[in-house]
């Protein structure tokens, strides 16, 4: 075998290997581990209370419906989480990813979310813990290398105060 003849025999193995682990490749699984980062670096934001890196997830045409029907936009979403933010002690949250089904560069993701969010009383001094638990089928788009959440339809939402079931604020 010529030295011309062994890099072409290895680069024929190199394409096979290549080749064979792209045809391999799951969009699906790809896009939901991918889109799970893009949860969890917003939930770690917002433990940060950092606003700016918290809403870097949303599109700027973002909007969510929640179980009443009621629409919010990417803008009242970025206001009501400063101010959220500005008046909690200490924020936690985590989002499941249950499912994704990918059509194209679209990916409809069913979420389960748990979020506290823990208010101190300038009076008392006492701890209040509000949290959320929200079931929802969120929609993400893929473009310039990127998945951002375009919108947002929440099918249940649980409010607890200190535990107990509570009212949505």
């Amino acid at each position: 075998m010529t030295k011309k003849n062994g890099i072409a025999v290895l680069c024929a193995i190199a394409a096979l290997i290549l080749g064979g682990a792209a045809a391999h490749a799951d969009p699906a699984s790809d896009a939901r581990k991918a889109i799970q980062a893009q949860y969890d670096a917003s939930n770690a934001a917002a433990a940060k209370k950092n606003l700016k890196a918290y809403i870097a997830i949303y599109a700027p045409q973002f909007t969510r419906v929640d179980p009443k029907g009621k629409i919010s936009d990417y803008k009242r979403i970025r206001q009501q989480m400063a101010l959220k933010f500005s008046q909690t002690a200490s924020v936690s949250g985590s989002t499941n990813v249950a499912s994704v089904k990918l059509t194209g560069a679209t990916a409809t993701v069913h979420t389960t979310d748990h979020h506290v969010f823990a208010y101190s009383s300038p009076q008392s001094g006492s701890v209040q813990k509000l949290s959320l638990d929200v079931i929802a089928d969120d929609t993400w788009t893929f473009s310039n290398g990127a998945w951002l959440l375009t919108g947002s339809k929440a099918t249940s939402e649980k409010w607890f105060v200190d535990g107990k079931p509570a009212p949505a604020p």
